[in-house]
């Protein structure tokens, strides 16, 4: 998941959250870059990303940890 990528919803840390919360997957990748024009607006998502995705039963790994995980 990029959200930056799309100028529509990079526009508002609300439409980042959103897009987030409502589009994760198992196994989902969500690949934020809080060092373009728009960092604050990125930066100011995390909680929301944080606590509506962990609302929803989900857990963060990073990507080794989900490279290790066995089928």
């Amino acid at each position: 998941m990029e959200p930056n990528s799309y100028p529509e919803i990079n526009s508002s840390s609300e439409k980042i959250i959103k897009y987030i919360v409502e589009n994760v997957k198992p196994g989902s990748i969500i690949l934020l870059h809080p060092m373009n024009d728009n960092k604050s607006t990125t930066i100011n998502s995390l909680r929301g990303i944080i606590e509506g995705v962990k609302s929803k039963g989900y857990t963060f790994k990073t990507v080794n940890e989900l490279l290790e995980i066995k089928k």
